[in-house]
């Protein structure tokens, strides 16, 4: 199998080229996809609103005056639970175990604390996923890959997926960067050629500069989040009265013949 791995290559993709077997388009998704495939670890899927409601279980059994989420927690707590789940996740997926030591942040050791609440479990996400799958991929068990070729560079991915793309290659596997589209002498439209358009100096990577920044935070582990107490509120426009100092519906009855 050859793959072609991009962030943004979960879902269906068009392609001008001829049909080919053994050689996909994937995303972090897809290619999770196929490696619990081979591996045996794939189940059942997941829901998102499923674990953020066992995660908003486990905020209730955490919650009181003295909690730093507190407050947002009164306001909304379905929304306080997503944001501390996605926030939870993308540490995971950066690397991080759930150890905290002494001197970490105090929102950073309150999330370990919820990692280890008895009784009350948390469905497996993609970054859980991905853990498993790196604690099965070891040699020599062989999962017929033969390439991948990455289109954003290997080092602008997190620790765990560069160390999932180390292991396939340990593994006798080819990871090589997506070769640039833009050095073709012939000229080819973005909307012909979707590798055109998934080139790295043309994706969008906001997801790719979070991740390295909770990477950083899960390496440091004493890091500060800004994270605030309350969700914030928007501004009230303040109204703008007439020029004439009548009200508008005045205004439209004096209009009037």
């Amino acid at each position: 199998m050859q793959i072609t791995f991009g962030v943004d290559l979960d879902g269906s993709l068009w392609s001008h080229g001829s049909a080919s077997v053994g050689a996909v388009h994937l995303g972090p998704e897809g290619l999770l996809s196929v490696l619990e495939n081979r591996l045996g670890l794939a189940g059942p899927p997941v829901q998102p609103a499923q674990r953020i409601d066992q995660y908003l279980a486990r905020l209730e059994a955490m919650d009181g005056p003295d909690a730093w989420f507190h407050e947002s927690f009164s306001a909304d707590p379905w929304a306080t639970a997503w944001q501390l789940l996605a926030w939870r996740d993308e540490l995971v997926e950066a690397g991080w175990d759930g150890a905290v030591s002494e001197d970490a942040a105090p929102r950073l050791a309150g999330l370990a604390r919820m990692e280890r609440v008895p009784g009350l479990p948390l469905a497996p996400g993609r970054s859980d996923r991905l853990r498993a799958v790196l604690d099965a991929i070891l040699p020599p068990r062989t999962l017929g890959i033969e390439r991948v070729r990455l289109v954003e560079p290997l080092r602008l991915l997190p620790p765990a997926w560069r160390t999932l793309f180390h292991q396939l290659e340990a593994q006798g596997a080819a990871v090589e960067p997506l070769p640039d589209p833009t050095l073709d002498t012939e000229p080819v439209s973005p909307l012909r050629s979707p590798t055109r358009a998934l080139t790295p100096g043309r994706l969008l990577r906001p997801h790719l500069r979070r991740w390295r920044c909770m990477a950083d935070a899960a390496m440091a582990q004493h890091t500060d989040f800004r994270w605030v107490g309350t969700w914030p509120r928007m501004p009230q426009p303040l109204p703008i009265p007439p020029a004439d100092g009548r009200a508008p519906r005045q205004r439209r009855r004096i209009a009037q013949p």
